[in-house]
């Protein structure tokens, strides 16, 4: 969603998911190109130079976790938190893939979202 929303939104919360627009679970198997591709569409959209904020959360115990933490880490990595560009990977120790846990991460992401 973040890469075909750019426009749309300076703010992106996504939960307990992963991108696959190179392949299904592409955070885990692919990272390096999965980051590239969303660097490269945020640049190829002239969003390069905007403000804006990524607050990722999961859990530990969510089906998504294992998917995820490496591209978050590797966007963490690769300077997605600097300047205007604010990035933040929460991980709840006990959290899962549940709607309760979703709540969670969405009432933990209010300031991020009225900072």
């Amino acid at each position: 969603m973040f890469l075909h929303s750019l426009d749309i939104t300076s703010t992106y919360i996504p939960m307990s998911g992963d991108c696959w627009n190179i392949e299904i679970r592409g955070g885990l198997s692919k990272t390096a190109g999965t980051e590239q591709l969303m660097r490269a569409t945020i640049c190829e959209e002239g969003f390069e130079n905007l403000p804006y904020r990524v607050y990722a959360m999961t859990g530990e115990q969510d089906i998504a976790y294992p998917n995820m933490k490496p591209l978050m880490e590797q966007m963490l990595q690769n300077g997605w938190n600097n300047g205007d560009h604010h990035f933040t990977f929460d991980v709840c120790p006990e959290g899962d893939h549940t709607h309760e846990y979703c709540l969670v991460y969405l009432y933990s992401a209010l300031p991020e979202i009225w900072g």
